[in-house]
């Protein structure tokens, strides 16, 4: 059943998607680095927003192979491209990407294990609005990856907070709100 539009969505904004719970996250901190994951799983999704599965595709062939999506990382010293997305695939599970990585502060950042998450930012292309369980639905068809951006945790547990909450990304996930201690 098609649901009326409750809000205006901007195709030219970039929408990012929490971290999925379950990444699966496997990485290489010998040469060459590589890490690899899911950046969003199908069922985790926000109440009010779902994902086709197939609806990533186009960016799958045009933009992976050209190496245009990039891997950002959540630094000490804030945002920073760590590396470069080379596969990426939408299974039953959700969108796996696997990103070769550069060397510096991220690798550092894997070895001591201290990673959070993956998670994608991307541009809605096509949606539709359908009625759900709690109310409106944004159920995208299509959609255009973005980047694909890795979330690492701070050494100090006292800094988790303040140090996410000067990163100012809308939507971001807390690690409070993914049942860490502050």
């Amino acid at each position: 059943m098609r649901y009326a539009e409750p809000v205006t969505i901007d195709r030219h904004a970039r929408r990012l998607v929490p971290a999925a719970q379950d990444s699966r996250i496997v990485y290489n901190t010998d040469l060459p680095h590589w890490i690899q994951g899911y950046v969003l799983r199908w069922r985790e999704c926000q109440p009010s927003e779902a994902f086709l599965n197939g609806c990533f595709a186009r960016s799958i062939k045009e933009a992976v192979p050209s190496g245009k999506i990039k891997l950002i990382a959540a630094l000490s010293t804030g945002l920073e491209c760590v590396g470069t997305v080379t596969r990426a695939a939408e299974d039953e599970g959700g969108l796996f990407v696997r990103a070769d990585l550069f060397d510096g502060e991220f690798v550092q950042w894997l070895k001591k294990g201290e990673i959070y998450g993956l998670s994608s930012s991307f541009l809605p292309v096509r949606w539709t609005w359908q009625a759900g369980a709690r109310g409106a639905v944004l159920t995208h068809s299509e959609a255009r990856l973005v980047e694909v951006v890795a979330s690492v945790i701070p050494p100090k547990p006292s800094l988790w907070s303040s140090w996410f909450d000067r990163l100012r990304i809308p939507n971001f996930p807390t690690l409070a709100s993914k049942g860490h201690p502050k």
